[in-house]
């Protein structure tokens, strides 16, 4: 990326949009990522306010905000599993991504942060989702294996998943996060 901001005529050009359709993506991508930096407004001397916009925004834009076909969710993980790949093959970090194992359910229920029943719930979902059996009985127990544990993080605990990505990205960037 050579310039990393372009202003907002260069982006409503670039994306075909309009003023109001760009001041609705910039509301939801405050609400949805109050973290990311994105939008940096100037104000010269002379009186003007100029916007200027990030890469990564006007690219937020093009591959989650204007896609209606699919889940945003979806979307996001996405982008930012992409964003985080180009910001480690760009500046050749190391990067490790989340290493899955078997859990019961007492353990997911620590793991997650929520309660029996919801811990339940996924279970059954991701059993239903999937053909294979990612259940087995040890020591008297219900154990998930890691397979398991991972669709029911990235597909069943979506929001969670995203702000990990999301803190990730930004720590690799630099802006210690968490």
């Amino acid at each position: 990326m050579a310039k990393r901001y372009q202003d907002k005529e260069y982006a409503k050009q670039l994306l075909n949009i309009t003023e109001k359709q760009l001041y609705r993506a910039e509301r939801k991508a405050k609400e949805r990522h109050p973290l990311e930096d994105w939008i940096f407004v100037r104000h010269p001397l002379n009186g003007e306010t100029i916007v200027y916009y990030h890469q990564q925004f006007i690219k937020w834009i093009k591959e989650v905000y204007l896609v209606c076909d699919k889940y945003y969710l979806d979307l996001e993980i996405l982008f930012f599993e992409n964003l985080i790949s180009e910001i480690v093959n760009e500046f050749n970090l190391e990067y490790k991504p989340l290493e899955y194992k078997d859990m019961s359910v007492k353990e997911m229920m620590q793991y997650f942060d929520k309660d029996y029943g919801s811990i339940r719930l996924a279970i059954y979902k991701m059993h239903h989702q999937y053909n294979s059996n990612l259940k087995y009985y040890g020591n008297e127990t219900l154990m998930i294996k890691a397979e398991g544990i991972k669709w029911i993080n990235e597909k069943y605990y979506r929001k969670s998943y995203l702000e990990f990505l999301e803190k990730t990205k930004l720590n690799l960037e630099g802006n210690k996060v968490f």
